[in-house]
């Protein structure tokens, strides 16, 4: 567990460092929502969007969550769950058992965050293996418009806050 942490941090900063300049210094959008209610964009590849959405009644997960890209259209959809005590979340495939994908939230600062400690969705997120999921998961394998691995920026709060 402790490698794997250790490797989530190493690729989050070294995604930070190689995001250009205006996405190292975003300035607050001024909307507020929480994070089952909102919408990152990949940095390097704002065509790939997460989109967070309430959880399903009767479910035992945090949030819904879907992996879009512009032209792809809707790749994957995922439950988003926090692990009791230390609070992991994860991305879970609800159609492949055993997937589970680390989410880590920063805020503008790139200092680790907590998904549900404030209630507003964190600045940044990093999924560890979202990219390798995506690659070996493309049904069509096409791969001429491939996610990698990319840290995501808030954007903007969903349709369903409003």
């Amino acid at each position: 567990m402790k490698l794997l942490t250790t490797t989530i941090a190493i690729t989050c900063l070294v995604t930070a460092f190689q995001m250009p300049a205006s996405a190292q210094s975003i300035a607050s959008t001024g909307q507020k929502c929480s994070i089952e209610n909102s919408v990152y964009e990949a940095i390097g590849n704002p065509d790939f969007e997460l989109i967070f959405s309430p959880r399903l009644p009767g479910k035992a997960m945090d949030a819904v969550v879907t992996l879009k890209h512009s032209k792809r259209g809707k790749i994957q959809t995922f439950h988003m769950v926090t692990s009791n005590g230390y609070g992991s979340s994860f991305l879970t495939n609800p159609n492949r058992e055993g997937t589970s994908l680390n989410i880590v939230v920063f805020d503008r600062n790139l200092k680790k965050d907590s998904i549900f400690r404030n209630k507003v969705a964190p600045e940044y997120a990093f999924v560890s293996g979202l990219g390798s999921e995506d690659y070996y998961s493309n049904n069509s394998r096409n791969r001429e418009f491939l996610l990698g691995d990319r840290m995501w920026k808030f954007d903007r709060c969903s349709l369903s806050s409003k």
